[in-house]
């Protein structure tokens, strides 16, 4: 296992470590901001809630240096549902708005997942995700709405994911998109970079900037967020992420 360099770098040959510039596969995704759980939202999260179609997610970053010296920002990912928990270590690099190669393989091993995790201190997002499908001009997707904890909380975001298509289908997708998206999403933001997750993790939610820019307000927690992380802690199951 990588050995640990202060608190956020590791630097090791171990093979077991993703690499997105050899490997992985496009992510294109569109993220938007969401200012209000209006009726309809808060229906189709209790439909979410109803189905077991959610996850709690933990994530952590941290710099890991290869044996050239070169660094990249990796993500480990907990995931708990309930039909089960996954542990994913990501590498992600940026192409284009909303579209990024990514590579990510599974942490299997307890000890290393605990290691990785301790490295990640001070830079970590906690969410809610709940997966709502929707239909528009015969087209069928799934908004992964994210509803942030902790340092983050206040903050609703939805994602649209673009699976299996090229950079030029991608590009082509999202435009679709957008022109008939739901009346419920906010502003696009693909393009700031102070709300990707990683910045999200680093430095928090940028309060100023997006009631500035986009007449945003924090969201008072919804009574719901308690009833899901209790289910998260009565599950049984063992996880990485005590404090969420």
């Amino acid at each position: 296992m990588p050995e640990a360099l202060g608190a956020q770098r590791i630097e090791s040959e171990e093979p077991a470590i993703p690499n997105a510039r050899e490997g992985g596969s496009l992510e294109i995704e569109l993220p938007f901001l969401i200012k209000e759980i209006t009726p309809e939202v808060q229906r189709l999260i209790d439909d979410a809630i109803a189905n077991d179609s959610y996850e709690v997610i933990s994530q952590g970053y941290y710099e890991y240096v290869d044996a050239n010296g070169k660094g990249r920002n990796l993500r480990l990912r907990e995931s708990w549902s309930p039909s089960g928990t996954s542990y994913k270590l990501t590498d992600k690099r940026p192409i284009a708005p909303g579209i990024m190669q990514e590579h990510e393989i599974p942490v299997i091993d307890v000890n290393e997942r605990s290691r990785i995790w301790e490295l990640s201190k001070g830079q970590r997002v906690r969410k809610i995700r709940f997966k709502i499908p929707y239909e528009a001009e015969g087209e069928k997707y799934c908004i992964e709405l994210d509803v942030f904890l902790r340092k983050n909380a206040g903050l609703v975001r939805a994602e649209v994911e673009f699976q299996g298509k090229s950079k030029k289908e991608g590009k082509r997708a999202m435009r679709a998109f957008r022109k008939h998206m739901p009346q419920w999403f906010g502003a696009d933001l693909s393009e700031n970079r102070r709300m990707k997750n990683s910045q999200l993790a680093k430095e928090g939610l940028p309060k100023k900037e997006l009631a500035k820019k986009y007449g945003w307000e924090p969201i008072v927690p919804p009574a719901f967020i308690g009833e899901v992380l209790q289910r998260r802690q009565k599950s049984g199951v063992q996880l990485l992420d005590t404090k969420i």
